[in-house]
C-alpha cells in the first residue's frame, strides 16, 4: 500500500552552500502514534509503532531518498527521478525526540525560492504493510499496524490540502497530521480508484466541485472539535461511509461491465460491416464481369443480382414480388454455377476467377480507405 503522511513542523533551519544549494539539517519527517486515514472503505486509526517506525531498516530507508517539490502520483524510482527530483535527503537518518529526522540538501532553483517565501511543511511517501490488528498505543486505540515502512521520498508541500486529498486530523496533537490519498495494491500497477464523490459525515462531496476542499475541511474541522474530549467516531458516521462507498464500488463495478459490453458490440458491428463491404465487392467484380460497362454500380445488391440473372439465363423470370430467398437461389444457380463452366459463348461469363479476384481486392481496398 501506497500512503503519504503529512508533518505539519517548520523545516529546520535553512543554511545556503556556497554551491546556492539549501541545506536543511536534522528535520524531523515521521513520528511514532496512531493516525486517523480517511480510506475507501471508511475510517481507519492506523498505528505507527516505536518498533516499526524506529526499525533499522526504516530509519536507513530514509537515506539517499529524492526530495520532490509536492507530491508526484506515483512512487519515485530511477525511470521517473529526472522528472520528480529537486534534491535528495543525506545519509544521516537518526532518531531524536522520539521523532525520525533526516538532513536534506535541496538543489532546485524554484524549489528553493518557494522555501525561502515560506513553503516549509514536509510530507513524506512511503509503502507499508498494514496488519489488522486491534490494540492501543499512548492510550489511543487503533485497529491497525502498520509494519515495513519503506521512505520512498520527502515533499515539500504548501500548509494545507487541495484537490480530492481527504484530509482529516482526529489527533490531539496540533503538529503532526496524516492523510491517506492513494490506496493501491502493491500487484496492481494499474493506480487506485476512481471516486467522483464521497460521503464525509453524512454529506456527499463532489470532488471535481471548485469548493470542495474547503467543503471537506469544514467537514473535518467541525469532526475535529466534536471529538476532542471522545476520540472515537460514531459507529453510525463509519457505517454511512462505508455504505457509501460500497455503492460507489458498485456502480463503477456494472459500469464496466457496460463498458466491456460496448465494445463487444463494436466489434461485432465492425466484423458484420466488414463482411458486408466485402459481399458487396464481390458481388461488383461479378457485376463487371457479366455486364461490362452496362453494370449498374448504384443499383442494389437485389437489383443487380436480378441484371445478372437476366444476362446470363434470360429464360428466368424474376417477378416483382419474388422473395429475397428466391432472387438469391436463382442467382446461385445462374450466374455463381455459370462462373464455372468454361468457354461459354457472347454475353456468357467467362471462367475468370483471378481476374474477379483482383478486382474485388482492388474495390475492397479503395472502399476501406
Amino acid at each position: 500500500m501506497n500512503i503519504i503522511d503529512t508533518i505539519r513542523a517548520p523545516i529546520g533551519e535553512l543554511q545556503l552552500t556556497d554551491e546556492g544549494y539549501l541545506y536543511i539539517e536534522s528535520s524531523p519527517i515521521a513520528r511514532p502514534g496512531v493516525f486517523p486515514y480517511m480510506t475507501i472503505s471508511g475510517l481507519s486509526r492506523q498505528a505507527k509503532l516505536p518498533e516499526d517506525l524506529f526499525s533499522e531498516t526504516t530509519i536507513q530507508s530514509a537515506n539517499g531518498k529524492p526530495i520532490t517539490n509536492d507530491h508526484p502520483t506515483v512512487q519515485v524510482n530511477a525511470e521517473n527521478f529526472k522528472q520528480y527530483e529537486v534534491g535528495m535527503t543525506m545519509n544521516d537518518a537518526a532518531i531524536k525526540n522520539n521523532m525520525l529526522t533526516i538532513s536534506m540538501n535541496i538543489t532546485d532553483p524554484e524549489t528553493i525560492k518557494a522555501v525561502q517565501a515560506g513553503k516549509r511543511e514536509l510530507s513524506i511517501g512511503f509503502s507499508t504493510d498494514n496488519y489488522e490488528v486491534p490494540g492501543a498505543y499512548n492510550g489511543v486505540e487503533y485497529d491497525i499496524e502498520q509494519k515495513n515502512i519503506r521512505i520512498n521520498h520527502v515533499a515539500i508541500v504548501e500548509k494545507g490540502r487541495a484537490g480530492s486529498e481527504v484530509a482529516l486530523n482526529l489527533d490531539k496533537s496540533d503538529v503532526y497530521d496524516a492523510y491517506l490519498i492513494d490506496e493501491t495494491s502493491n500487484h496492481n500497477t494499474g493506480g487506485g480508484m476512481n471516486v467522483e464523490t464521497i460521503k464525509v459525515n453524512g454529506k456527499v462531496i463532489k470532488l471535481s466541485d471548485e469548493d470542495a476542499q474547503a467543503q471537506i475541511d469544514k467537514i473535518v474541522a467541525d469532526l475535529k472539535k466534536k471529538t476532542e474530549n471522545d476520540s472515537a467516531v460514531s459507529l453510525e458516521t463509519i457505517n454511512g461511509l462505508t455504505a457509501a462507498n460500497n455503492k460507489l464500488e458498485g456502480e463503477n463495478a456494472a459500469l464496466s461491465g457496460k463498458v466491456k459490453q460496448f465494445e463487444a458490440d463494436a466489434d461485432d458491428l465492425k466484423a458484420k460491416a466488414y463482411a458486408q463491404a466485402r459481399s458487396r465487392v464481390d458481388l461488383e467484380a461479378k457485376a463487371t464481369q457479366i455486364l461490362g460497362d452496362s453494370a449498374d454500380m448504384k443499383l442494389s445488391d437485389r437489383e443487380m443480382k436480378i441484371a445478372m440473372i437476366a444476362e446470363v439465363n434470360p429464360a428466368v423470370k424474376i417477378e416483382a414480388d419474388a422473395s429475397d430467398d428466391y432472387v438469391n437461389a436463382a442467382f446461385d444457380v445462374s450466374v455463381t454455377s455459370a462462373q464455372k463452366v468454361p468457354n461459354l459463348g457472347v454475353n456468357q461469363v467467362a471462367d475468370n476467377e483471378d481476374e474477379i479476384a483482383k478486382m474485388r481486392n482492388k474495390r475492397l481496398f479503395q472502399k476501406e480507405v
